[in-house]
């Protein structure tokens, strides 16, 4: 395994982003089972989902709505586009234009202040409908953990007219340290999912 970078700062710099995108491994897809799984994590409930995964990978998962109608539909799919939505002051996303598909995307998480893990991860898909937007990525060589994610948002344009925003995800840690720290990264992931839903919703009510 190829180890992520290391960034000691306030806030990873675009140089120090851009560097770690040109390292070796950055742009190649981890070995792993079940490759694109996370597509079909959009059209069946968790249960069947998790029903689909290796057993040694575990699941995480979240939804909530986050806004009303076409307006709020658009503002929400921008956000998960731009990486606005996954992005908080103690996680930051780097997402390329989606079109480049050879762009890592880069994810910085800061477990203590002023120390940021960068980790790549390799654009699956793009799925881009008339009522629903999602983006699909499974982990690159420099990524603690080797398995999948996949953000959506959907506006129920012929019923309620709600704008619901899902995170999914199968994953399991690669290496001595990252099994070491398995019980944080687990916080951490619930920790992204319920921080990335808020604020979704936050800003949709907002402007």
């Amino acid at each position: 395994m190829l180890i992520p970078g290391l960034f000691v700062g306030a806030s990873p710099t675009s140089f120090a982003v851009d560097s770690f995108k040109a390292r070796p491994g950055s742009s190649d897809l981890a070995a792993y089972p079940n490759q694109g799984l996370t597509q079909k994590a959009l059209d069946v409930s968790s249960d069947e989902f998790s029903e689909l995964v290796p057993r040694s990978y575990r699941v995480n998962y979240g939804k909530a709505v986050v806004g009303r109608g076409e307006k709020d539909f658009h503002k929400a799919a921008q956000m998960i586009r731009s990486g606005r939505a996954l992005s908080h002051n103690w996680c930051e996303f780097f997402v390329p234009r989606l079109e480049d598909r050879s762009v890592p995307i880069v994810v910085a998480q800061s477990p203590f202040p002023f120390f940021w893990l960068l980790m790549a991860s390799k654009l699956l898909f793009v799925e881009e409908k008339r009522d629903r937007v999602s983006i699909g990525w499974g982990t690159a060589d420099r990524h603690f953990l080797q398995g999948e994610e996949v953000v959506s948002v959907e506006w129920d344009k012929p019923g309620s007219g709600d704008v619901t925003m899902q995170i999914t995800s199968f994953s399991k840690p690669r290496g001595l340290l990252a099994w070491v720290a398995m019980p944080y990264v687990v916080l951490m992931q619930r920790k992204f999912v319920r921080d990335s839903l808020r604020k979704t919703s936050n800003l949709c009510r907002s402007t």
